[in-house]
């Protein structure tokens, strides 16, 4: 039927702008030269989206058996809706209350400029902890983060010089230097503590501290669910800012490193 037509016109013109969109999206993402490649998702997105609106622009889907279409449908719908939801929870778990007085925090790296200077994801966590840190002087801090390819310095060390220039007390900063994925980030932390107190016989001193995971809102979700499968009971989110519009391609990475983490049973 003619109109039945113009829907499925209309369908693949807008499946095709959604593509042009997405690698629009990739490019801006590109731009801000991360260090991270996931630009390249946004443009596999983009391309998979306007390959399919041009097929069925051009009656090629109609083509196919009625239950394939169907299916891929139902297949599409379902990966959106988990998305939707697990992007949901991920903003959610930035919006939580952290007592006064934690015993530690703990700084996760990222990226750090050739320059030195911290990337604006880091400085947002450094501006983060330097608040807490000056609003509770018996807390001391943990700054976690190795040394990139494509850094000139470890990404505690540029912590640690940045926290020291905002006043922070460097006998109050304890360096980790070696770690380069969250899940390394809060382990080799625990580590670097328990070198640090004089619990050293104890089976596992750290379940008396409290902590406060400093991290980009869109990370606290995927951090405090590996520091609890690590068995660090009282860590509470400190969710930094973010530039809103690379939100969407933060949340979606997290989203899959979530997965990702689920399958390596490290969540």
């Amino acid at each position: 039927h003619a109109g039945d037509r113009r829907r499925v016109i209309r369908m693949g013109i807008f499946l095709i702008l959604i593509g042009i969109l997405s690698v629009a999206y990739g490019a801006t993402v590109m731009a801000i030269h991360s260090g991270v490649h996931f630009f390249v998702v946004w443009y596999g997105i983009g391309a998979a989206c306007i390959a399919l609106g041009c097929s069925i622009y051009l009656g090629f889907w109609e083509m196919l058996p009625a239950w394939i279409g169907g299916a891929v449908a139902l297949g599409l719908a379902v990966i959106c809706i988990f998305f939707v939801v697990l992007g949901l929870k991920i903003m959610h778990a930035a919006h939580q209350d952290v007592p006064a007085d934690l015993d530690f925090l703990i700084v996760l790296g990222a990226q750090v400029r050739a320059s030195g200077e911290p990337s604006y994801a880091l400085r947002y966590r450094l501006d983060s902890a330097v608040h807490y840190l000056k609003q509770n002087p018996s807390t001391r801090c943990v700054v976690s983060g190795g040394q990139g390819a494509n850094e000139p310095c470890s990404e505690a060390a540029c912590m640690h010089a940045f926290l020291t220039q905002q006043g922070i007390a460097s006998s109050r900063i304890l360096d980790e230097s070696t770690s380069t994925t969250t899940v390394e980030n809060l382990r080799f932390s625990m580590q670097t503590i328990l070198e640090q107190t004089s619990d050293k016989d104890h089976a596992c001193p750290y379940r008396d501290f409290s902590f406060g995971i400093v991290t980009n809102d869109f990370h606290v979700y995927r951090a405090l669910a590996i520091a609890h499968k690590q068995g660090i009971e009282h860590a509470f989110g400190i969710a930094a800012y973010s530039t809103p519009w690379y939100l969407p391609n933060n949340v979606f990475r997290e989203c899959l490193g979530i997965v990702k983490n689920k399958l390596t049973g490290n969540i």
